[in-house]
């Protein structure tokens, strides 16, 4: 009993990032503690299970997609009554974010990643103590810890940028908690080393049999990962060290063929399946298949589980660990009830905090025009989005909080509030391929050294026009191109290549730009959007110092790319030019520290944008 409580009351204490933490000095460190198989898998447990806490998933969606193009603020007069979050959304919608925002708060990231270095401090010993507890277990819990904590640095980099590090457990109060910021390559270096020195002890994907094959970063996901990280800093390093960046593209490439090719083996075919270069569920299963709740038990003569979805690789699990009378108990998301069902939790009609841009609204019905979806085909609109093409303003989120397909309708109700209880997908089958076509696009500029910028005039938002033949000996293009397509198509009604609308272009820009806008049709509302625009700002900027601090680099901050800013800000506002006017140079990108961060760890150096005053006043 007294090693159960000791987990509970780390769970407990364990709130705030390694300069805040406080635990007491008897828990963690208990004689009882650290002696079973059990120990060391319940810490384990409770390191992932940080990350389903309700302040880290309203943070996903904020940090991944409210900056972004994707959502605005919910334009209900109910919810202009309700204070909770609304001044905090407020702010970041007027890019006037302070370091007391609630979202600028980084503790449940520091939180999981102190339980990552709590087993790989104690794991160890369980080995010599307990004859259940092998080395082969201690090695895949230490890739599954290893891999969570460079989850955890990426998310940190790519919101905060500088960030304190820590590999040391913190068990008592009595510890050095003052860190100094590191700069973002020299994290991102770190999280590279973690998981290619554990990526052959991850488990693989089928090892349970059940939601842990997805709930835990596995083989797959240690390698999605790696796919992820390459491609981030190779667009960082795009144009001041183009050598660097086309290791990085290539190693991204590496990586995501790596899934591609698991993926393909671990299939098990039907009776009578045709071999396939994407096990993708078929377009009239997809929505069920990959983010329903609450399925249909078979359909199409297949079973469904509803998350955790063949195509997934790596999800975070809102449902319980242990089953009753064989059911697993699920419970519900409270993030994605707040954010894009209902923000008070209830049936009383209030609406949630966050909409849909009119972007994702309405198609398009040509190549031409801002619409994200521009196919009347592409089922993807209305399993998304509740009522699309309705002739309003913004649009309820249907994505996550539906239970089951539309079956091809418009549908403008969701479900009741306590069937909302969706995994959040951190990575899945598409994503990997859509990352794979990005690298791809941007090697084939770098190994033959044509960025193919084209000035002519049109929209290049599909890459609809026919270039010049591509010479080199690979057809990275095409192949990129083939990876949209496949993701695309998949969506279609009945998964009908005719109806496909996207052509194939020689333009870097113009198929760079199409890969953008796919991966805004297949992930939106996924937490991928603003990182996304990220990457694209930063491989058409140059003087990145990504190896200093903030601090170090002395005020010289390079320019944000204007595309991007436009793009980002175009959906949103009615005067989008003078918005990005608001975020000239690269620290506008990031978060501020959080006051309470600041206030214990003086060693922290607050993001440019910030003078750290008691009012936080901006500069």
């Amino acid at each position: 009993m007294k090693k159960i409580l000791s987990i509970i009351t780390l769970g407990m204490c364990l709130v705030s990032c390694v300069d805040t933490v406080i635990l007491p000095d008897d828990k963690i460190v208990d004689e009882d503690m650290w002696q079973t198989k059990s120990d060391v898998t319940g810490v384990v447990a409770a390191a992932y299970s940080q990350l389903r806490s309700e302040s880290f998933q309203l943070s996903l969606i904020v940090w991944g997609d409210y900056r972004s193009d994707e959502l605005q603020m919910s334009n209900s007069v109910a919810l202009t009554n309700n204070t909770a979050y609304v001044q905090d959304l407020k702010e970041i919608y007027s890019l006037n974010i302070m370091p007391s925002n609630s979202f600028t708060n980084w503790n449940v990231l520091y939180s999981a990643i102190n339980y990552c270095n709590l087993v790989m401090e104690k794991a160890r010993g369980v080995v010599d103590i307990d004859p259940n507890y092998t080395m082969g277990d201690y090695k895949t819990d230490i890739a599954k810890v290893k891999a969570l904590r460079a989850l955890c640095y990426f998310y940190l980099v790519r919101v905060f940028r500088d960030v304190p590090v820590s590999t040391t457990a913190y068990m008592t109060d009595s510890q050095d908690t003052q860190l100094e910021q590191k700069a973002p390559a020299e994290v991102l270096e770190m999280c590279i080393n973690d998981l290619k020195e554990i990526e052959g002890d991850a488990i693989l994907s089928n090892v349970y049999g059940d939601w842990r094959d997805k709930g835990y970063m596995t083989r797959d996901a240690v390698r999605a990962l790696l796919a992820d990280i390459y491609l981030w800093r190779a667009s960082v390093n795009h144009q001041d060290n183009p050598a660097q960046a086309l290791a990085d593209y290539q190693a991204c490439e590496e990586y995501c063929n790596k899934v591609i090719e698991a993926k393909r083996d671990a299939h098990q075919k039907t009776l009578g399946e045709t071999d396939k270069e994407y096990y993708l569920a078929d377009c009239d299963d997809y929505y069920n298949s990959v983010f329903a709740t609450n399925p249909p038990s078979k359909t199409f003569g297949r079973s469904f589980i509803g998350m955790n979805s063949e195509e997934s690789i790596f999800e975070i699990q809102y449902r319980s660990y242990s089953s009753t009378n064989g059911i697993l108990r699920t419970f519900a998301n409270p993030g994605i009830v707040k954010m894009y069902y209902k923000y008070n939790g209830n049936n009383n009609g209030a609406t949630p905090y966050l909409m849909t841009t009119g972007n994702y609204g309405k198609y398009s019905g040509s190549t031409s025009g801002t619409a994200v979806f521009k196919n009347a085909e592409d089922i993807r609109q209305n399993e998304f989005i509740y009522a699309a093409n309705s002739d309003v303003a913004q649009y309820q989120v249907r994505k996550f909080i539906a239970t089951r397909s539309c079956e091809k309708k418009v549908e403008t109700s969701g479900p009741d509030v306590s069937n909302v209880r969706p995994n959040w997908v951190i990575y899945r089958l598409t994503d990997v391929m859509l990352m794979k076509a990005e690298a791809l696009v941007q090697i084939n500029e770098l190994i033959s050294g044509d960025a193919g910028d084209d000035a002519e005039s049109g929209d290049i938002t599909d890459g609809n026009e026919e270039g010049e033949e591509e010479s080199s000996k690979r057809d990275y293009l095409q192949e990129a191109f083939d990876l949209v397509y496949a993701v695309n198509t998949r969506s279609l009604t009945d998964g009908d290549a005719s109806t496909n609308i996207l052509k194939f272009n020689t333009y870097k820009d113009r198929m760079e730009t199409l890969i953008l806008l796919e991966r805004a049709r297949e992930l939106c509302f996924e937490g991928k959007r603003w990182f996304d625009l990220m990457r694209y700002n930063y491989r058409h900027v140059s003087g990145v110092q990504y190896d200093k601090t903030f601090a170090q680099q002395g005020g010289n901050y390079v320019s944000n790319y204007s595309e991007m800013l436009s793009l980002a800000m175009s959906a949103k506002y009615t005067s989008p030019a003078v918005m990005a006017t608001k975020m000239p140079t690269e620290p506008y990108l990031y978060w501020p520290i959080n006051t309470a961060q600041m206030d214990v760890n003086s060693k922290l150096v607050q993001n440019p944008v910030w003078q750290a005053s008691a009012s936080s006043a901006r500069n």
